[in-house]
């Protein structure tokens, strides 16, 4: 009897498009039906067909929200007093989640394929079981409104050598440790010095890096005149436009342990260095 696999992707942006291909592997490995629940929230408030052609999507999903009588399918924790949690564990017979079995790696990719031929609920923001890097650009085919935001983007960067900057700031301690910005800056003159015509597309969740970075290079500089909202549905259209813009380039310099930077390269099978100290 085939299993069925409901996933409810967490995280920003690039952290659900890896679980989702993931969970579609997994499912079509195991024989498996697959269920994708989408959640709107502070961390990504939009729906997924603004972002991508959902109409094309080889499997079902849906969109919750905490005004909708979906609620239930949203991930626990304690905005929610965990009362989610228990209508799941009712519902399903395994639930997988990145605390308790992904990010220890407490479960085996045989283990996972075994309990996607039950009633299996799994939440996560991780590539939790390998999935072909060449589907991601198909699965995730930006809407027309996406890809016209993208071209005005790069049309300032043609005839030069292209590189793609991601500055992650805000709450991600780890890029902020381990990437700093005076990095960032030796990177990219040490670009200008091999590349004379290099270009930098700045993609960056902090006005302040912006401003200091635009200083810096001034007309090297292209970059978003918005500031970085993950919980409006123009806020993640825009940094949804300003990953696939990096997935153009050259080369992309990274922030180190983010997705962000990983997944932009992916899509674009572009070379990515990590700006790590």
């Amino acid at each position: 009897m085939s299993g069925c696999i409901t996933i409810s992707p967490m995280g920003g942006l690039a952290n659900r498009m890896r679980a989702i291909l993931s969970a579609r592997a997994l499912a079509k490995d195991a024989g498996a039906q697959l269920r994708v629940l989408w959640n709107v929230s502070h961390e990504l408030g939009c729906e997924p067909h603004w972002l991508f052609h959902t109409e094309n999507w080889d499997f079902d999903w849906r969109t919750t929200t905490a005004n909708t009588h979906h609620w239930l399918w949203k991930p626990a924790g304690k905005s929610n007093l965990f009362i989610p949690a228990v209508w799941q564990r009712l519902k399903f017979t395994q639930h997988i989640h990145d605390r308790t079995h992904l990010l220890n790696k407490s479960i085996s990719t045989q283990q996972l394929l075994t309990a996607a031929q039950t009633n299996l609920y799994i939440t996560s923001g991780l590539e939790f079981y390998p999935y072909n890097h060449a589907d991601t650009a198909k699965i995730f085919a930006p809407t027309e409104q996406i890809e016209v935001m993208v071209e005005e983007k790069l049309e300032q960067m043609l005839d030069c050598k292209k590189i793609g900057i991601h500055i992650r700031r805000t709450d991600n301690q780890q890029s902020i440790l381990h990437s700093p910005d005076r990095l960032f800056s030796d990177m990219m003159r040490q670009q200008i010095q091999c590349n004379r015509n290099a270009m930098f597309y700045l993609a960056t969740d902090s006005s302040e890096v912006k401003q200091k970075l635009t200083h810096e290079f001034a007309a090297r500089i292209v970059t978003s005149p918005d500031d970085a909202c993950r919980s409006s549905r123009h806020g993640i259209m825009e940094a949804w436009a300003e990953m696939l813009a990096l997935s153009h380039m050259d080369l992309i310099i990274g922030s180190y342990y983010s997705s962000f930077s990983e997944m932009a390269a992916q899509i674009g099978n572009v070379p990515l260095v990590m700006a790590k100290k």
